[in-house]
């Protein structure tokens, strides 16, 4: 199986969006972050990233995200707790192996992605990379195993921007 991991697009500022008296968890992308996200997944599609399924977080911003990567790569959203911050990993592994997919995407937050990838692929709790807002890191999962993978790739926002311009 291979996993695309995203950390959802640019949202409102945190600070600003609390002013409002709405909870986080309703904080929604900004124009300006939607904008980066689609042509982050049209830079993807070179790559032929087509996921069967997009696994996000139940925030608002994650969830947009989501439906931004659907909109361009394709795949069928399912809303899953365990991405959302302090998830449940071991949850989120036996989550994605009943899918049954060849290729899954995730859309989670910081720093949990981080942690997410390090338990992977080096089964510890220490950050071996950190994610900024719209990158992806490719993982692949190790034959016969949902707990260990290996990182194919990683890109920032900017790296995948670039690929638009080819």
């Amino acid at each position: 199986m291979n996993l695309f991991i995203f950390r959802h697009a640019i949202a409102e500022d945190r600070d600003v969006f609390a002013r409002t008296g709405k909870e986080d968890e309703l904080r929604p992308l900004i124009p300006r972050g939607r904008r980066r996200m689609q042509k982050i997944c049209r830079g993807l599609s070179r790559l032929n990233l087509s996921p069967e399924y997009i696994v996000s977080s139940e925030l608002v911003r994650a969830k947009e995200t989501a439906e931004i990567i659907q909109s361009v790569l394709g795949g069928k959203i399912q809303i899953n707790s365990s991405m959302n911050p302090g998830g449940d990993s071991q949850r989120l592994f036996k989550s994605l192996a009943e899918l049954s997919a060849s290729t899954i995407a995730v859309v989670g937050h910081e720093p949990d992605l981080s942690y997410l990838v390090s338990e992977l692929t080096s089964s510890s709790d220490q950050e071996i990379l950190r994610f900024k807002k719209g990158g992806v890191c490719a993982l692949e999962f190790l034959p016969g195993s949902i707990t260990r993978a290996k990182i194919s790739w990683f890109l920032g926002p900017r790296q995948i921007l670039d690929l638009c311009e080819l």
